[in-house]
Formats: structure tokens, sequence, C-alpha cells
């Protein structure tokens, strides 16, 4: 059975929100025609990086919060969060990566860009995805060691 009382504890609204703060980045980067930065080959590297981050992470995420739905006392219950823990540093690691990334796009130039505030929103969004990411980490961490 599903248990949505899930959603109201802070496992399960971290979930929720990193899904959807992956999602956000990826309409706000699609939508604005954003850059991650670089020239030539670095381009195509940071492209990668960050697009297999928004795009992964929905990936791992989104399972992850429908089996924390799905199971009736959460995932407390039903397994280690070894692997949880796991995917929750990676998603900490990707997000700070690019949100450094486009960060250092959009503001690291002497002369500001000209419309350069969705690239800092996209930044800015990363970042705190990666926050949230690191948050969940350590609250899975606990709940391992209780």
């Amino acid at each position: 059975m599903s248990d949505t009382r899930a959603l109201a504890h802070a496992r399960g609204a971290m979930k929720i929100a990193e899904v959807a703060l992956a999602v956000v980045c990826l309409v706000v980067y699609r939508h604005y025609k954003l850059s991650f930065g670089g020239t030539d080959s670095a381009a195509t590297d940071r492209y990668i990086v960050g697009i297999v981050t928004f795009g992964g992470m929905i990936l791992v995420s989104g399972p992850l919060l429908l089996a924390y739905i799905r199971s009736p006392a959460g995932i407390v219950n039903y397994y280690t969060p070894f692997l949880e823990v796991i995917y929750n540093i990676i998603g900490f690691v990707l997000f700070l990566t690019v949100g450094g990334l486009v960060l250092e796009h959009y503001k690291g130039h002497l002369k500001p860009l000209t419309g350069n505030e969705p690239g800092v929103a996209l930044g800015a969004i990363c970042l705190i995805n990666s926050i949230i990411y690191l948050i969940d980490a350590s609250l899975a961490i606990k709940q391992g060691i209780e």
C-alpha cells in the first residue's frame, strides 16, 4: 500500500524537493538556452556533466521518492540506507559542481553578461539542490545508525 503520510516527514519533503528542483533546473536551462560555459572541448565536457546531472538525478531521485511513498513505514524499515547515502552524496557533488560551473560562467566574467539573471538563478538553484542532497544524506546516515 502507498502511504502518502511519509511525504510529510523530513525525508519525504527532501525527496520531493530534490526531484522538483532537478526538473526546474532542466526547464530553466532549456527555456533560456543557457550554457555551462567553457570553450571547444571544455564546453562539451561541461554540457555532458550538466545534462547528466539534471537527467540522472531525476532518474535516481524519482524512483527513490516512489519507493518512499510505496513503503508503509517510508523507506526506514525496508533496507539499510547505504545505497541512498551514496546516491545523495553523488547528487550533492554533481549539483555543487554544475552550480559552480554555471555561476562561474555567468558571474565569473570581468564584465557582466547582459541578461545573465537566468544563468545566475540556475546556478543558485543547483547549489540549493546540492545542499538538500547533503542534508538528505545526513538524515539517511542518522537513520542507519538508529
